[in-house]
């Protein structure tokens, strides 16, 4: 690196200088350079096949169905739930008796069946098998295989694990056969955690890459109808030289198992930055939430230092009292890549990405030390574009950029320092150069149908149930989403003129509400390009005339539905309790509910007894003790009394914890008023409320206390 470097042009825009150098095989991206990975990759479909081991295989595969198919709202006859390794059939069968669900006193009067209880009992060599198992129950008790094995009932302990693994690979393009010996793959993405399509990470193992990659993300693009936005997000931002990842498509197996269709992408990680600005294992690229804090600018935490405080990242702090301090634009460009930051902020607004805000997440933060100079340079990277192009919140493309992208300037310092709002000369400079690389319609158009019919049939073998009704690699959930239910006939209509509701349903069959709307790509893309051409008079004549045609003006705009049936106890997608022994444990919206073998349940009827009229986990339950309860969200739990009380610290006293505490308070988040989890980090067990991410309270753990 020249040491004059950054007085000529920003960083970013020399990206990708270390890579070897060799043009990419889609003309559309034909002036990019890519990873050979997805140069080999493009509109070919490679086959990836990820080989488990057994216990693996079952504890993940497995696990998810029986999570399903034993919860009491389905109860779904799966053998190989019955005979999975965390069932004892012979310890079954005792808790089975003792809990008097089957009858000892009619066993007795069969002597087969009482000589084999009494094999069982007395610990002898004769082990269970399900055919014998179910026999008895039949024979011997009201109940039906599916029904005893209901998870509900404790005949044995279970619990899903989410796929976390040391695994092989197998890599099939073109009738070429790759294996990487050693992966680690786990379950992948953050919101589409708690859809029935799973996305994952691969992570290959030793001192080689792949074809120029290290680090996979297969998304399920369970969001998209179309399955094209991410993919066009991609690559559109590569033409316009900002620093990205790349990505293709493929199929994908677990061992002999299809898991359907995805598309596949690079990540940042140190591979890529060595790739990408030639800095080998660094310890300076950063991930952004908001649950990493509150800080007006970023909120990050250093990927090489995941377990540890983030408050002892001495460049990070100091990065962050740098941006406080500056208050001009040439202040910032001394350390922060101001050029890439305001071309991003425009970019947001070109191809309708409101998933990018500054202080949360899909941010990526980098810095850059060159050793010639000595200087440290901190660039910032997006990623995940499932959710551009008119998906979600911004369905109306006919917004202006202040209506739609612009970030309160008192709440991100950055907007008012670099002057990014639509009356800026830059601003509207970097959106004429934006729509002339990258939105020309004429262009753009072709590219959705050019990937549309590539993948066509993928996507229609992904979204196709079988026989059975199930379609490939979903994980089967108690909470269903509409989105779970995008048909083959969504793609078809959402990558054109149509937009896609998303419909609830109660178990009665009457209306409960309606979800997310997905505009019409086509349709955002045409109103989107008319829409700036017009507001901030861009030249616009590169596209020829094509906002005269039939084509941007006569298109039959309409609306279908994917629609979803709830299930479950009141329509919650829970069972409903089982019990009348089943302790309440905590009250919202939807009634009181309760914990069963560590299942949560929901009881069908209002309990009547007028002890309960109360229980609310804002309530202060610790006064009749003489103690005040937490006031601060933040407060983490110090002890459990031996009733099961949860007790923290506040100003050097006990005080109660009661709903107002969770783990993710201290990341900025709210505290669920609800129990049920979507999914659990290392930061605890997380709900959605109100569309937003929320932390689960330390009092619904089960066993606990308010």
């Amino acid at each position: 690196m020249k040491s004059g470097f950054f007085k000529i042009l920003s960083l970013a825009s020399v990206a990708l200088f270390n890579i070897k150098k060799s043009f990419a095989y889609d003309e559309f991206l034909a002036n990019t350079t890519r990873a050979e990975f997805f140069e080999l990759t493009d509109f070919k479909i490679p086959t990836i096949t990820i080989n488990l081991s057994d216990e693996d295989y079952e504890n993940f595969i497995i696990g998810t169905e029986c999570s399903r198919d034993c919860s009491p709202t389905f109860l779904k006859r799966n053998e190989a739930c019955y005979t999975a390794s965390w069932v004892d059939l012979d310890e079954a069968l005792r808790i089975a008796i003792e809990k008097k669900y089957i009858d000892i006193e009619s066993i007795k009067k069969n002597s087969n069946d009482y000589q084999l209880v009494q094999d069982v009992i007395d610990n002898k060599s004769h082990k269970l098998n399900l055919k014998e198992f179910e026999n008895l129950v039949v024979s011997h008790s009201d109940f039906t295989l599916e029904k005893i094995m209901a998870i509900n009932y404790g005949l044995y302990e279970f619990q899903r694990k989410d796929l976390d693994a040391t695994a092989s690979m197998t890599f099939e393009l073109d009738g070429k056969v790759e294996t990487i010996k050693k992966i680690k793959i786990k379950v992948g993405g953050r919101s589409t955690r708690s859809y029935s399509k799973l996305g994952y990470n691969i992570n290959i193992k030793g001192d080689k890459d792949f074809h120029g990659v290290k680090n996979l993300r297969l998304r399920s693009e369970v969001v998209d109808p179309t399955f094209i936005r991410d993919k066009l997000g991609y690559d559109l931002y590569n033409i316009i030289n900002l620093p990205t990842l790349s990505a293709n498509y493929a199929k994908l197996y677990f061992n002999q198992k299809y898991m359907g269709f995805f598309l596949v992408r690079d990540a940042f990680k140190s591979h890529w930055i060595e790739q990408n600005y030639g800095e080998k294992n660094t310890t300076h690229l950063y991930s952004c939430d908001s649950k990493y804090g509150d800080n007006v600018f970023f909120n990050c935490h250093n990927d090489a230092k995941e377990d540890s405080d983030r408050s002892e990242d001495k460049e990070w702090t100091n990065f962050l009292q740098k941006l406080e301090k500056a208050d001009t634009r040439e202040k910032l460009a001394e350390f922060f890549d101001v050029d890439s930051y305001i071309k991003w902020q425009v970019s947001r607004y070109a191809f309708g990405s409101w998933d990018h805000v500054t202080r949360k997440h899909n941010n990526v933060v980098y810095m850059y030390h060159d050793t010639t100079n000595g200087r440290d340079f901190w660039i910032p990277f997006l990623y995940d574009f499932d959710l551009n192009f008119g998906a979600r919140n911004i369905v109306n493309a006919t917004k202006s950029f202040k209506e739609e992208v612009m970030e309160k300037e008192e709440v991100n310092p950055l907007y008012k320092i670099l002057n990014i709002n639509e009356e800026s000369e830059e601003v509207r400079g970097i959106l004429q150069e934006i729509f002339e690389k990258a939105f020309d319609p004429n262009k753009i158009l072709s590219r959705i149908d050019q990937i549309r019919t590539f993948i066509a049939p993928y996507v229609l073998e992904d979204r196709t149930p079988d026989e059975n009704g199930n379609r490939p690699g979903r994980v089967d959930r108690v909470l269903i989403n509409a989105e779970d239910n995008f048909t083959f006939e969504h793609f078809l209509k959402n990558s054109e003129f149509s937009t896609v509701d998303t419909d609830y349903y109660n178990v009665d069959g009457s209306f409960a509400g309606k979800g997310f709307t997905y505009g019409a790509l086509k349709g955002w893309i045409i109103e989107r390009f008319r829409t700036a051409c017009n507001l901030y008079n861009l030249d616009c004549s590169f596209s020829g005339d094509f906002l005269n045609t039939p084509y941007a003006n006569n298109y039959k705009a309409e609306t279908i539905s994917a629609e979803i049936y709830r299930t479950g106890c009141r329509s919650t997608g829970y069972s409903c309790c089982m019990f009348n022994t089943t302790a309440i444990a905590t009250k919202d919206s939807d009634g009181y509910w309760g914990v069963e073998n560590g299942q949560w349940c929901l009881f069908e009827n209002n309990p009547i007894s007028s002890e309960y009229d109360d229980m609310d986990p804002s309530k202060c339950w610790s006064k009749s003790q003489g103690y005040s309860c937490c006031k601060d969200a933040t407060t983490t739990v110090r002890t459990t009394d031996s009733k099961g009380y949860l007790w923290g610290i506040e100003n050097n006293e006990w005080c109660g914890i009661t709903g107002n505490q969770c783990p993710a308070a201290k990341n900025g988040y709210k505290c669920c008023n609800a129990c049920k989890v979507k999914t659990t980090d290392k930061n605890g067990d997380w709900g959605v409320e109100n569309g937003e991410w929320c932390s689960i309270p330390y009092t619904c753990r089960t066993n606990v206390k308010s």
